[in-house]
């Protein structure tokens, strides 16, 4: 854990909205700051792509 107070590893952050354009994006960049992402959104199987996206970068959802 890094003793930086702004860093994000390995701190929990829920997405809602994460199935649209800006979620999307708040998904990508969170999970690429080391936060374990928990991904809502109205539709299910975009929810599902965005969760092995995180996956396949090698970063963590919250499942």
């Amino acid at each position: 854990m890094s003793n930086n107070k702004f860093s994000l590893a390995g701190k929990v952050i829920i997405v809602t909205g994460a199935t649209g354009v800006l979620g999307h994006s708040f998904v990508k960049d969170l999970a690429g700051q080391g936060a374990i992402v928990g991904v809502l959104g109205r539709n299910e199987k975009v929810a599902e792509e965005r969760v092995a996206e995180i996956e396949a970068a090698g970063d963590r959802p919250l499942l």
